[in-house]
Order: C-alpha cells, then structure tokens, then sequence
C-alpha cells in the first residue's frame, strides 16, 4: 500500500505513526521537506529552536565529526538508533540519505516524547528508501549542495551567533581560508521577471565555485557569493575589487545575470558585520539592475554617493539639504548654454587640480580659470571650506539622480 503512495503523502503519514518529532536535514543542518513549493524548502523552526538552546547548526554537525559520529553516520547504508547524547542531547534515529551524486544528508527521528524503538528504525529505514528512490529520478527540487557552512554564513547575514569568533576559526579551517584574507560579498540578479529556476540557480553556484576562489550559496532566492580576493591567481596584477569581478564575469555572461558587490574587507571581526556587506551587495546590484548593458557589475564603492542622494530624496531632505549655489548654476547654463555646473562639480572631483580638471573637460586652462571666476562672481561659494565643498558636491549628483529619474 505504502509503495504505491507519492513521497508526499508519506510525509504526511509520519505524522500519524509516529509522536516523536522528525525531520530530514542535509549536510548543513538545513530542513528539507518534499515539495517543489519554494516557500515550504527551509523549515527552520527546529532548526532555531536548537539555536536557542545551544545547539547551532554548525555546532551540531562539526561536534558529531570531531567524536567520530557523523563518519559512522555516514557509513551505516541502514538506519540505527543512535544512544550518544551527542549533537542532540537525547536519543535519535539515523537514516543516511544517498542518491546517484552522494550523501545527501540524514532522516532523523528525535526520541522526546516515547522511547525509541526498532519500530522507529523501521519508519526511517522504508521512508530513506523511498526518498533515495525518488532522487534517482528527479532531484532537482533538493539542494544539491550539503555544506555545512551555508547555513552558518545565512545566519551572520541574519545577524544570529556574529561574535563567536571561535566558531568562524572552525568554519575557515574547515574550507582552507584564512580570515586574515580580503574578501567581499556580491549578490546575483537578473533583469528579466522570469527568475532561474531553483535547478539552475543550483548549476550557477557550481559553476561559480568550480571557476572561482568563491563559496556560494542561496539566499532569498538569490545567489550570494563570498568571494576570496587573497586567493585568486595573480591577484597583485589588479585591484580586490577588479579581481572580484573578473572572477564571475564570464559565469554571470553563462546565466545572463547580473551583479552588486560589496566593498572589501579583511579579518574575523569583519564578519561580525556580514549582514551590513550583504546589504551594500543588494544596494549596487539594484544599481546594477538598472543598467542596459547584459552581465553587469557595479560594487557598492562605484555606487556609494549615488545611494545616500538618493536616500536623501526618499526621505524628502533633499531640498533641505541642496546647496543654493547649485541651482543658481544650473539655471544660468540653461539660459545661457554654458556648463558652469558641470565645471565646478569636475573640479571638486579632480581635487582642485586645474591641469586635471582642463583636461577631463577639453578645454584650455585659462577658459577653466574663467570659469571659475564666473562661479566664484555667480554664488560665492567658499571653496577654501571641506563642508562646503561635500555640500556642492553632494547637491551637483541629487541633481544627476533627480534628472535620471
């Protein structure tokens, strides 16, 4: 009878013929349930309740490794009661799941609310079957990752365990990096409503992880990547950030996608601040986003003064913020076709440096110095003052961001 039920129905089967709580997780700990509903992929309510109580994720699956457990884990094809009290505190069942690409991850029954028994070995043993045998024929609806550090790096995004420095030491050892390396964090997007489906999305980290000094892994139905900048060949030929994007750029050409990247940083206690790098990600690949050009990348750096401007408009602030000069500027090129503003927003970028500013803008160094008078004569702008000159500068790309809208 069971034979001829779908994998679903069981699922919905175990709830009746068993009262000790169940679930199947991969090899991060991550809840897995049998459905292609992408709302339904991570149950993670036991996994934050083991959290709460001490028992991380992570802190689980490296405990079992280092006494030996989860090697006799792996090895046992046939599901057993484990009595170690190790990684969940009490008694357990264990079923390895192994399909055509491996060790996928474990079925447990957890013995909390009646003893277990070899009854329960027997659930475990039909319904590990059951999903081995559907995943030789269709396992695109399942993770096909397993690492144990995604879900670690998911939860200093989310702000959860960000100080244990002693658990990040463990992390890098496990994956040979050095915390002391330079790293930054892009998220991958694409322009087009139709998003990846979640087997490509999968393909995508393979492929970026196989090309790049990188681990990567999903998120909101994204792709985040940690790119190690330390660690690509070569890297003294160019900059962190362009090292990063040279990294993924043909992968991002592959799968028509798009990208934002963080600013870099370096050192365990960067990674307290993950979640704040992630973000500077989603802010330049919304920048990135809007950009004609397929495969684009912008880093939060390119994109950082345009961010706050345009923060500084959301809020309203922005006309109380402006500087008048600017607007005087703007409305005398208007009506007189001259680039007045143009200039003094070229030459506040150059540094003040007249050769370099005649030079950006083509023209003469006297016609810039005229220029300048005619500024000077138009608002009296103080440059001799840093505030002034932010302001100005500030105010000149509200400008840009209001006409770009």
């Amino acid at each position: 009878m069971l034979e001829k039920r779908s994998l679903p129905e069981i699922f919905e089967l175990l709830d009746e013929v068993t009262p000790n709580p169940w679930y199947l997780c991969d090899c991060s700990f991550r809840m897995q349930v049998i459905r292609k509903d992408p709302d339904m992929e991570d149950m993670s309510a036991i996994w934050r309740y083991q959290y709460r109580h001490g028992h991380h994720p992570i802190q689980l699956i490296l405990g079992m490794e280092e006494n030996g457990l989860l090697d006799l884990m792996n090895k046992m094809r046939r599901a057993f009661i484990v009595s170690e009290p190790a990684p969940f505190g009490f008694t357990f069942v264990s079923k390895a799941i192994t399909y055509s690409k491996g060790l996928l991850g474990h079925f447990y029954i957890l013995g909390t609310y009646t003893k277990l028994s070899e009854y329960e070995v027997e659930i475990a043993e039909f319904f590990g079957n059951a999903l081995a045998k559907m995943l030789s024929h269709d396992s695109s609806y399942l993770s096909t990752l397993g690492r144990f550090y995604d879900g670690y790096f998911v939860d200093l995004i989310e702000g959860f365990d960000p100080k244990n420095l002693k658990m990040l030491e463990s992390v890098f050892q496990k994956i040979s990096w050095d915390a002391a390396d330079t790293f930054c964090l892009a998220v991958l997007g694409r322009r087009d409503s139709e998003a990846l489906t979640k087997s490509m999305l999968d393909l995508e980290i393979q492929v970026l992880e196989s090309k790049s000094c990188c681990k990567a892994f999903l998120y909101r139905e994204q792709v985040v990547v940690i790119i190690n900048s330390s660690r690509i060949p070569e890297a003294h030929l160019l900059s962190p950030t362009e090292g990063a994007k040279e990294q993924i750029q043909s992968v991002l050409q592959d799968f028509g996608s798009t990208a934002g990247i963080s600013e870099m940083f370096s050192g365990q206690e960067c990674f307290e601040h993950l979640q704040c790098y992630y973000r500077q990600a989603r802010t330049a690949l919304s920048f990135a986003l809007e950009q004609e050009a397929a495969a684009s990348i912008r880093s939060y750096s390119e994109i950082a003064v345009p961010h706050l401007c345009r923060i500084l408009i959301e809020s309203g602030s922005a006309p109380v913020f402006s500087h008048p000069a600017v607007e005087i500027l703007i409305q005398y090129d208007k009506e007189n076709r001259t680039e007045l503003a143009r200039t003094l927003y070229q030459y506040l970028l150059c540094g003040e440096n007249v050769v370099r500013t005649a030079r950006e803008l083509y023209i003469h160094r006297n016609s810039l110095m005229y220029r300048l008078d005619k500024i000077h004569q138009l608002t009296g702008a103080d440059l001799s003052s840093s505030s002034e000159k932010v302001r100005l500068f500030l105010t000149y790309h509200i400008f840009l961001e209001k006409k770009s809208e």
